[in-house]
């Protein structure tokens, strides 16, 4: 499944909670508030030196929320002190959730709905402690991706990066399989202008995010074509819909021609530093 897939299942999911009604998403943002004071009972908190790490959360540290139907983004942080928004996909009422093991009764997703509320982490000495606070600014009302490694303020802007770099592996890819026709496998003659022509005309900004590409330093040695492909993207914060995020990321545009039968599920836009 592509990312932008991912990403229109996760927004499917928090779209059905929107639909549910005030009452059910005061509920569970009390319920989601109201264990905010054991995340410091966490066996990953209660050990981090640095609470600058739910930056960029450990697989364990994230399974502790996913495994309810959490996520948070970082307010801010330092090394004694993090403040986090949380959402939390629940079935308002008393009984198993949707993320128990094994529910009692089944639910639709018109079920579901999206809690919100805010933590603040503490440490002193030894001693750490997690209490809910008012959050500061209004929050996303869907609940955010998990698929991004950083659950910081800019965590919008990069996962349009990660959507803008799947769509464009789509493109090139489908360019390089398919004649204009639609038909294949291809027979028609590629070159590096018409790789890049494609990643240029792609649409990738929606009502509420801009994306812009550039695409760098592009060379052609007999069949293989490399490059640097640029993509720049705004995104509200989850934390704060009033501001914007930014991102930026880079990738290696590498392709053989030759090879272009034996790709499988190869990609031609690969991550690096820019």
């Amino acid at each position: 499944m592509s990312l932008r897939a991912v990403s229109v299942a996760l927004g499917g999911i928090a779209l059905a909670a929107l639909l549910s009604g005030c009452d059910a998403r005061a509920e569970v943002s009390a319920e989601l508030r109201e264990s905010i004071p054991k995340i410091a009972e966490f066996s990953e908190v209660a050990t981090m030196a640095d609470l600058r790490e739910f930056n960029e959360p450990s697989a364990d540290l994230r399974a502790r929320f996913t495994s309810s139907g959490e996520v948070y983004r970082v307010i801010d942080s330092s090394i004694d002190r993090a403040r986090i928004a949380l959402w939390r996909i629940d079935v308002p009422g008393p009984g198993p959730g949707p993320f128990d093991p094994d529910p009692d009764r089944g639910f639709t997703a018109e079920e579901l709905v999206v809690g919100t509320a805010c933590a603040s982490i503490e440490r002193a000495g030894d001693t750490v402690t997690s209490a809910p606070f008012d959050c500061p600014h209004p929050l996303a009302a869907r609940s955010p991706t998990t698929e991004v490694a950083s659950w910081t303020r800019d965590a919008a802007a990069v996962w349009e990066v990660q959507l803008g770099a799947s769509s464009l592996n789509q493109d090139v890819r489908w360019l390089l399989f398919h004649n204009d026709d639609g038909s294949q496998p291809r027979h028609e003659s590629l070159d590096a202008d018409a790789v890049v022509a494609v990643i240029k005309k792609a649409r990738l900004s929606s009502a509420d995010t801009s994306i812009s590409v550039a695409v760098e330093d592009v060379a052609q040695e007999g069949s293989h074509i490399t490059g640097l492909v640029r993509i720049a993207a705004s995104a509200p914060e989850e934390v704060n819909t009033t501001k914007m995020s930014a991102a930026t990321g880079c990738f290696v545009l590498d392709i053989d021609l030759q090879l272009q039968g034996q790709y499988g599920l190869w990609e031609p836009l690969n991550s690096a530093r820019c």
